[in-house]
């Protein structure tokens, strides 16, 4: 259950100062698919080296993440309704892509060397997924943040009044 719970993990601190900074991202849920499937078509499909994976899917979820908050400020329409537009969008992109590249919806994909090692082996004598190890850095990471930096108060005090938080 660990290693399930490490994956969500990751994906909710994140998620989390958002949250408390009193905003809402549910185009996360259409997000994790297209970066799996992203990953699996350019390393599985096309044979192309896993980071180059991993690097275009991180930079399409920067360009999704920036689109989301720039309608979110210019617009002023709530976070909740700017990204479920871009849940279904993705989740279209995802699936039609997937499809036209690939003429299915599945896609194989073996791992092995230095990303098996970074991102998927298991560590403790195999009882556990490195990402248990990553969500655990990441959470010590994510405390240092919002509760010993500067940065943590601000995010705390936008989620309380944003109009207070900017005077």
């Amino acid at each position: 259950w660990l290693n399930v719970a490490a994956n969500l993990g990751v994906i909710a601190i994140p998620l989390g100062l958002l949250m408390i900074a009193g905003e809402l991202d549910i185009s996360v849920g259409a997000m994790v698919p297209f970066g799996a499937m992203t990953v699996a078509v350019i390393s599985g499909h096309y044979g192309l080296p896993i980071w180059m994976g991993v690097a275009v899917a991180l930079s399409f979820g920067v360009i999704v993440g920036l689109v989301n908050g720039f309608l979110v400020i210019k617009t002023a329409v709530p976070s909740l309704i700017v990204t479920l537009g871009s849940l279904f969008a993705v989740q279209g992109i995802v699936l039609g892509l997937t499809v036209l590249i690939t003429k299915s919806t599945s896609v194989a994909l073996a791992t092995e060397g230095p990303a098996k090692a970074i991102l998927g082996d298991f560590v403790m004598g195999g009882q556990l997924q490195v990402m248990v190890l990553w969500w655990m850095g990441l959470t010590a990471m994510y405390i240092f943040f919002v509760h010993f930096s500067p940065f943590g108060n601000w995010i705390f005090a936008m989620g309380g009044d944003k109009v207070s938080a900017r005077n």
